[in-house]
């Protein structure tokens, strides 16, 4: 997958059956203001560039804007580091509705 900043505003993928992991380059979605990954399957850590961004969008628009938690994600993370703490911008323990666990990395 190949993003470039570019005018994506909005991307919902959400209940798409989608595997695996969360590409890092979604992260360059520079004007991203809405993001659903939900119900998938995705598993492993949400990419430091995509908990940017989602902590981001929940400051500027609401915490339910940026959701990739469960149903479906259920093996997906987010570590307790100071990076990922930072992307909780509104400091409610969550970065895209998922929240900190430790023992991640």
């Amino acid at each position: 997958m190949t993003c470039e900043g570019g005018s994506v505003t909005q991307l919902e993928v959400h209940d798409n059956s989608l595997i695996g992991s969360i590409p890092s380059e979604l992260g360059s979605l520079s004007n991203l203001e809405y993001l659903q990954l939900h119900g998938n399957q995705l598993v492993g850590i949400l990419p430091l560039e995509v908990a940017q961004l989602g902590g981001r969008i929940q400051a500027s628009l609401g915490s339910d804007l940026c959701r990739v938690a469960p149903p479906g994600n259920y093996d997906l993370g987010v570590p307790d580091t100071q990076d990922y703490r930072n992307a909780d911008l509104d400091g409610d323990g969550f970065v895209c509705s998922l929240g900190f666990t430790a023992g991640l990395d």
